[in-house]
């Protein structure tokens, strides 16, 4: 049974009208505030991935001067991996169901929140890793902290309990480097966090 959208609002659109069925997908004329129609998915609509047109949202960072600024395509990329399913990052964002705020649909919000707190350099990290794209998860952080956290955000088993591996390579002083590539090699936990291993490797580099 289609649920009936007509006047409901989405983000910055509103939907003018039913359209038809088009492979099974029901289609709606919908029209955003910058006055532009168009038709679009009703499940685009519905799950977030389709909520401003593209001309509304080229027209606010050409207003506002910033399109070649980095923080520009920092949030072009944000909204990419959460709206569009040809995006190769998209398994892991839109399609786990990560969203972006309705606010951050809007480049200039997106600019007067995180601006003030950006450098050069940094990408944007959202704290919890489960949750949305909003301004009370999200943080500037460099591009390497970024690819630790990924790495460490990691739960393995360890002789103390199950924990990160940021965690666990404190606990048993194995560099975090070098315990993700045993976790490849080894299966046994005392082995994998040997700090003897560690110093026999050392001894072979070195030609003792």
């Amino acid at each position: 049974m289609r649920i009936d959208l007509t006047g409901r609002r989405f983000g910055y659109q509103t939907v003018v009208k039913f359209a038809g069925v088009h492979l099974r997908h029901s289609r709606w004329v919908v029209r955003c505030d910058c006055g532009d129609k168009r038709t679009v998915d009703g499940a685009s609509l519905l799950y977030r991935n389709n909520r401003r047109c593209r001309a509304c949202t080229h027209k606010a960072a050409v207003t506002h001067g910033l399109r070649d600024h980095p923080m520009y395509r920092v949030w072009a990329d944000m909204l990419s991996r959460c709206r569009s399913k040809t995006t190769k990052a998209w398994p892991n964002y839109g399609g786990r169901g990560i969203s972006v705020c309705d606010r951050w649909l809007d480049f200039s919000a997106f600019w007067a929140d995180m601006s003030p707190t950006y450098r050069r350099g940094l990408t944007i990290e959202r704290i919890d890793n489960d949750g949305n794209y909003e301004p009370s998860n999200c943080t500037w952080i460099t591009h390497s902290a970024q690819a630790r956290n990924r790495r460490t955000n990691r739960y393995v088993n360890t002789p103390w309990g199950c924990m990160t591996m940021a965690e666990a390579s404190k606990r048993s002083g194995v560099d975090p480097g070098t315990l993700y590539n045993r976790l490849k090699i080894y299966t046994d936990i005392n082995v994998i966090f040997s700090r003897a291993l560690l110093y026999r490797g050392r001894k072979r580099r070195s030609g003792y």
